[in-house]
């Protein structure tokens, strides 16, 4: 019937005998196991690659995102500076005024 002679001669019908089948099969069994953990090795790498890219990429945007913002910052501070110092005198001058202002009050207090 081809389907398997009664000494094992023919598995499957397919012209193998039992020997060569199971040595196919062994071999076969033999690289997945290799091939497993070369595979999983090799997934785990580019995952620690990928994150180590990933922290690497998101730690330098964020470190220019700091940079960035704190110049925008010193910016604004600068201009804010600017448009009050044209109002009256600057920074340096109107705090010298504050601190006579204050000299003058306490020495009417005192006469």
């Amino acid at each position: 019937n081809g389907e398997g002679d009664e000494d094992g001669s023919n598995v499957g019908g397919n012209g193998y005998t039992f020997e060569q089948y199971s040595a196919y099969m062994q071999n076969r069994e033999a690289k997945k196991v290799l091939f497993i953990p070369l595979l999983t090795f090799a997934s785990i790498c580019v995952e620690k690659l990928g994150v180590a890219l990933l922290t690497d990429v998101t730690s330098t945007v964020a470190i220019l995102n700091m940079i960035f913002h704190s110049h925008l910052s010193t910016l604004r501070m600068q201009d804010r500076g600017s448009s009050i110092d044209s109002k009256s005198g600057s920074g340096e001058e109107r705090r010298l005024k504050e601190v006579e202002e204050k000299k003058e009050e306490e020495e009417e207090e005192e006469d």
